[in-house]
């Protein structure tokens, strides 16, 4: 394939064209070159992060989701990575009881 036919297979994509397509379907990956993985999640973590300060500023409720990222390299094509992109809740602990404490220190179970 010579760089004309390779360019044609190409398109480019926002951070927020993508980030839109990780909200909408929760198995979403797309194919990359090497050079811009690292470039590509930077730029979809600052998009979050963006917007979680947007919706903040205008007292709408935060996505608590954090990115979540699998790189594979492509079998087909040398130079090339499918990289796997989900929400993920953030890192939880299974608890078993709550207790609440008091304002004179005792504690009360839940």
């Amino acid at each position: 394939m010579n760089k004309d036919e390779e360019q044609r297979d190409e398109e480019e994509l926002s951070f927020a064209e993508i980030y839109g397509e990780v909200l909408l379907n929760p198995n979403f990956s797309i194919l990359l070159r090497e050079e811009d993985v690292e470039r590509c999640k930077a730029g979809l973590k600052n998009y979050k992060s963006y917007q979680a300060r947007r919706a903040k500023a205008e007292g709408l409720p935060v996505d608590f989701n954090v990115l979540a990222f699998k790189e594979r390299p492509y079998a087909c094509e040398t130079g090339f990575i499918e990289l796997s992109i989900s929400l993920e809740k953030r890192a939880t602990v299974m608890v078993k009881r709550v207790k609440q404490i008091d304002l004179n220190g005792d504690l009360d179970d839940e």
